[in-house]
């Protein structure tokens, strides 16, 4: 699954944060990948007021150094917003 830039803002925009933050909420949530509504709620609760170390591993996601991230990135999305088939 590709995520395009338009669309991450506008999944950011509903969830109520910044995409920056929202990638590092599905980052946190690719390591869990059996997350429960409860955990998926307080991620997200934490991408709306990150703190200054969710903000400087979003400047890091940004980087050209995260690039290994981005399959979980992907990965993690497709979890929380599935795309449906064709």
């Amino acid at each position: 699954m590709n995520v395009s830039a338009e669309r991450l803002a506008r999944i950011a925009a509903a969830c109520g944060a910044q995409p920056r933050d929202l990638l590092v909420a599905a980052a946190r949530l690719a390591r869990s990948p059996d997350a429960d509504a409860a955990l998926i709620d307080a991620v997200i609760a934490q991408a709306r007021a990150p703190d200054g170390a969710a903000r400087a591993a979003g400047a890091l996601l940004a980087t050209p150094t995260a690039s290994f991230a981005l399959d979980d990135i992907d990965h993690a999305l497709a979890l929380i917003w599935p795309t449906p088939a064709p």
